[in-house]
């Protein structure tokens, strides 16, 4: 299942310890819902199994089938709570004094000659409380390698290839339970070793995301509204998103103002719906008519929208039924974007069950649990 390789370390006089893999993964997922990230795994291959599971939503699994099938299978059935998967390639036992030298000794070992001229985005996460040195600290460091010796460009965004890094203590994984000895051996009882780095390369079609860990941050900007607009931000990216031509848009349960304001911003005229006040100070971005009414009693004009989207905070079969309703509003294939709410205690019955609903209006291209959800999903969708 793994094979040993030992690589000098001419600066420090001690070796550094490689493992390689071809069925091992770090997945991620919000720590709520790793359970459920963990069961679409398993659809997809039943031999999957979780070996152990670390901070901030993250999980150690290996999988049965070959890694090309098992990507093959995920892009075929996309998951919805899983929202990154990294490919370890290597397991790197190393000491942070000589942190610099054995990373990239490692990374000469992986890459060779594949990323000779590509665009490679470097990224690095990090067990919390590791203090001594931080993840941008060692993402530096493989930059240079990757450009200086590779002629390689770094990048952030479109790369062509990724190179992972998940960095732990060494003490972080239990290497004498049954579950994990097999798959990530003892370094020897060797007291040099203090840090584990995970790593793998591969694309961000792989990766579910190009983003590190699926980790859509963006910046609070002055006079925001709510955080709710990094949903729909997120939504635009995660999605592949191609905005309408024309840019009417339709904001059901638009209190105070958050998806109103992103969607003023991205050029939309927007109509804002919600019996709770909306911000008045929106009408110095665009174009926005703004309805105090519930959702319920309002009636778009027939083929009026390009896009629809929806936030409220209601019952998911209630809110479902009130998109369906405004759909008469939407002109024919203009896309959805709403919320879900998961308020119960199984996630996915309530998301078919949604969507069943949503289905008398909408052809449901992608529904994902996004990194600024928080119990809830985001769905795109189409008009019939």
């Amino acid at each position: 299942m793994f094979c040993r390789n030992k690589v000098k370390n001419e600066g420090s006089g001690n070796n550094l310890t490689v493992y390689s893999f071809d069925n091992i993964f770090l997945g991620t997922a919000s720590k709520k819902y790793v359970k459920n990230a963990s069961k679409e795994i398993k659809s997809i291959d039943s031999g999957v199994k979780i070996i152990d599971k670390f901070p901030d939503g993250v999980f150690l699994f290996s999988i049965s089938q070959e890694k090309n099938k098992f990507f093959e299978e995920i892009s075929r059935t996309p998951p919805i709570f899983l929202r990154h998967i990294q490919p370890i390639d290597i397991v790197l036992f190393f000491h942070t004094d000589h942190t610099d030298e054995m990373i990239v000794k490692t990374i000469d070992w992986l890459a060779a000659k594949e990323i000779t001229g590509k665009k490679v985005a470097v990224q690095v996460r990090k067990m919390p409380f590791q203090r001594e040195q931080s993840a941008f600290s060692y993402k530096k460091v493989i930059d240079k390698c990757v450009l200086e010796k590779y002629s390689a460009i770094p990048t952030v965004k479109n790369p062509d290839i990724i190179i992972s890094l998940y960095i732990c203590d060494s003490t972080g994984i239990d290497i004498d339970s049954g579950k994990a000895v097999e798959l990530i051996p003892d370094s020897g009882g060797d007291s040099t070793y203090n840090r584990i780095a995970m790593i793998g390369m591969s694309t961000p079609r792989e990766n579910l995301c190009e983003r590190s860990g699926g980790i859509v941050r963006f910046a609070k900007e002055p006079g925001q509204l709510s955080r709710s607009g990094f949903k729909l931000l997120e939504a635009f990216e995660v999605f592949n998103f191609e905005h309408p031509e024309e840019k009417n848009a339709l904001d059901l349960g638009a209190s105070p103002g958050g998806w109103s304001k992103v969607l003023l911003e991205k050029g939309y005229a927007v109509t804002a719906i919600d019996r709770a006040p909306v911000d008045p100070e929106l009408h110095k971005l665009g174009e926005i008519k703004i309805i105090q009414k519930d959702a319920r009693l309002y009636s778009p004009k027939r083929n009026s929208f390009d896009i629809l989207t929806n936030d409220m905070n209601r019952d998911p079969a209630h809110s479902a039924n009130i998109s369906v309703q405004a759909a008469m509003g939407l002109k024919q294939g203009a896309p959805l974007i709403m919320t879900i709410k998961l308020t119960g205690k199984n996630p996915e019955k309530i998301i078919q069950k949604t969507l069943k609903t949503l289905e008398r209006a909408f052809v449901i291209k992608n529904v994902r649990q996004l990194y600024n959800n928080r119990e809830e999903v985001t769905i795109l969708g189409t008009k019939k």
